[in-house]
C-alpha cells in the first residue's frame, strides 16, 4: 500500500461545549461526504455501496473508541478504481475535552497480485475543504492551516510581507506563488483551483506586478516570481536567501505554455504539483498521539472490567492482557512500517523531482539571470501563445516551437498582431501564421 498524502487539522484549546459542537459539525460533514459517495445506513458499523466506478462495489467501516480522556471515531472507505487498484480514505476524528483533531490519509494499492507501477492522481477530498471552511482556527502545530481560498497579495506592502514569510525559519508549510502577466495568471483559474487542490497543505498566493517587484527587491532574482511564473517555496530552517532558493522550484510562463499543444497542460501541471506536495505530506504528517493513547486506555479499561468479575476467568484475563500488549506492539510496528514506506516513496519522488530539474535547467536560468528581452532580428523565427485577451490586444508569451506543421495565413489577426507588437516593441515581421492544430489558445509563428 502506498500512502499518497495525509491531513492533520487541530482546533486548539476550546471550551468543552464548543469542542463537542465542533466535533458534531465535523462528523456531519464527513457523513454528508459518505452519502455523496453512495454509502448509506451510516449508523451501522459498515457496509457496501455502489461505487462510481462502473460495475464495482465500495465498502465502508466505522469504529468508535471512548475513554475518560477522549473519543476516537475511525471511518475507512475503500473504492476500486478503473485501473484495477483499491483507493482507501481513512479518517480519524478525535474529540478531547478541549480539543478536536481530524487526521486523514489517502492510500492506494493494487487490487491484483502484480509488479507494476501504481498510477496515482490524488485530489483533496471534499470533506477536508468543507471542514477547513467550518472555522478559521484550524492549525497544524503553531501554524494556522490554509483555507481553500487564494491569498491575494496586491501591492508592494503585501509583497514585502510575503517575502518575509518565505524566508521565515519558523514557517512550516509550503507556499505556492502565482504571478500575473498583464493582470492575469498564465491560466485564468489556476490560483483558485490550486487553492482547492492544496487546501490544508500549502498556502496559494496570487501576486500582482507590484508585489512581484517587492519579492525581487527583497529576495533577489534567485527567489523571484514574475511575468506569469509559478514558484513553490518549501519551508526552510534558515533565514538565508540561498537556503530558501535551494528549497524552491520555479515554472516560467514560457515553460508552462511551450508544451500546451492540447490545451491540457494546466490540468497536468496541477496534478504534478499536487502529487509533489502531497507526497511530502505523507512523509511528514504523523498521526496525533491521542489516537494511540485513547486506544490503550480503552484496552486497559476492558482488562480491568474482566479482572473485576470472577476469578474463574483468570485464564481469559491473562489472554486478554497478552492480546492487548501484543496489539499495542503491532500498532507501533505498523506505524513504523507506514513511516518507512512514506520515506521510501518520498525518496522516489525526490529523485523524480531532481530529474525534472536536471532536464529543464533553463527554467531557473530564465528567471534568475535577469537577461533583458531581446528584440527579434531579421531572419529569426519566433513562436507565441495567447493566454488571454484585452479589449485592444491579445496577451501573448513567447514559447518553443509547438512541433506542428499546420500553419495557416493570419492576415486578419489584428489583436494578435497588436499583442506581438506590444511584447516585442516591433512590427517589422515578414510573415505571421496561426497553428491550426494547437488547442487551449492560439499559437502564432512569426518570421522576422
Amino acid at each position: 500500500m502506498q500512502i499518497l498524502t495525509s491531513y492533520r487539522l487541530e482546533s486548539g484549546a476550546l471550551p468543552e461545549e464548543e469542542a463537542i459542537a465542533c466535533a458534531d459539525s465535523v462528523c456531519k460533514l464527513i457523513e454528508e461526504w459518505l452519502n455523496k459517495k453512495g454509502a448509506k445506513n451510516l449508523s451501522s458499523e459498515g457496509g457496501t455501496f455502489d461505487s462510481m466506478t462502473p460495475s464495482a462495489k465500495g465498502t465502508f467501516a466505522r469504529r468508535k473508541f471512548a475513554s475518560e480522556s477522549g473519543v476516537v471515531e475511525q471511518i475507512v472507505l475503500q473504492e476500486p478504481t478503473k485501473s484495477q487498484q483499491l483507493f482507501t480514505t481513512s479518517i480519524f476524528l478525535i474529540t478531547e475535552p478541549r480539543n478536536v483533531c481530524v487526521f486523514a490519509t489517502l492510500s492506494l494499492k493494487s487490487a491484483e497480485a502484480s509488479i507494476a507501477p501504481v498510477s496515482a492522481h490524488p485530489r483533496c477530498p471534499n470533506f477536508i475543504q468543507e471542514i477547513l471552511r467550518l472555522r478559521s482556527s484550524w492549525h497544524f502545530g503553531d501554524t494556522l492551516l490554509p483555507s481553500p481560498n487564494v491569498l491575494r497579495m496586491n501591492g508592494r506592502e503585501r509583497g514585502l510581507a510575503l517575502a518575509a514569510n518565505i524566508i521565515d525559519p519558523n514557517r512550516t508549510l509550503p507556499v505556492v506563488v502565482i504571478s500575473e502577466i498583464e493582470e492575469e495568471p498564465v491560466w485564468a483559474d489556476l490560483p483558485e483551483k490550486l487553492a482547492l487542490d492544496l487546501a490544508g497543505l500549502a498556502f496559494v498566493a496570487r501576486v500582482d506586478e507590484e508585489a512581484s517587484w517587492a519579492l525581487t527587491d527583497q529576495l533577489g532574482k534567485t527567489l523571484s516570481c514574475y511575468l506569469g511564473a509559478v514558484r513553490l517555496y518549501w519551508p526552510t530552517t534558515s533565514q538565508s536567501v540561498s537556503a530558501a532558493a535551494s528549497r524552491s522550484r520555479v515554472w516560467t510562463a514560457s515553460s508552462l505554455l511551450s508544451n500546451d499543444t492540447d490545451g491540457k497542460s494546466a490540468t497536468k501541471f496541477r496534478s504534478a504539483l499536487r502529487r509533489t506536495v502531497m507526497s511530502v505530506a505523507a512523509l511528514t504528517l504523523e498521526p496525533p498521539p491521542s489516537i494511540r493513547r485513547i486506544h490503550a486506555e480503552v484496552s486497559r479499561a476492558r482488562i480491568a472490567s474482566l479482572k473485576a468479575r470472577a476469578t474463574e476467568y483468570s485464564e481469559e484475563l491473562e489472554l486478554a492482557r497478552l492480546y492487548a500488549e501484543e496489539n499495542e506492539e503491532l500498532r507501533e510496528q505498523l506505524e513504523e512500517a507506514r513511516k518507512d514506506l512514506a520515506r521510501q516513496t518520498a525518496r522516489a519522488d525526490a529523485a523524480e523531482f531532481a530529474l525534472e530539474q536536471a532536464k529543464a535547467p533553463s527554467e531557473e536560468a530564465e528567471i534568475t539571470e535577469g537577461t533583458e528581452h531581446t528584440t527579434p532580428v531579421s531572419g529569426e523565427t519566433r513562436f507565441y501563445k495567447k493566454i488571454h485577451s484585452k479589449p485592444s490586444h491579445d496577451v501573448l508569451v513567447q514559447i518553443s516551437d509547438c512541433g506542428h506543421n499546420y500553419w495557416q495565413s493570419a492576415n486578419k489577426a489584428d489583436k494578435a498582431k497588436k499583442g506581438i507588437e506590444r511584447l516585442e516593441h516591433s512590427n517589422d515581421w515578414k510573415r505571421l501564421s496561426h497553428c491550426g492544430k494547437c488547442q487551449g489558445g492560439g499559437v502564432w509563428k512569426v518570421e522576422w
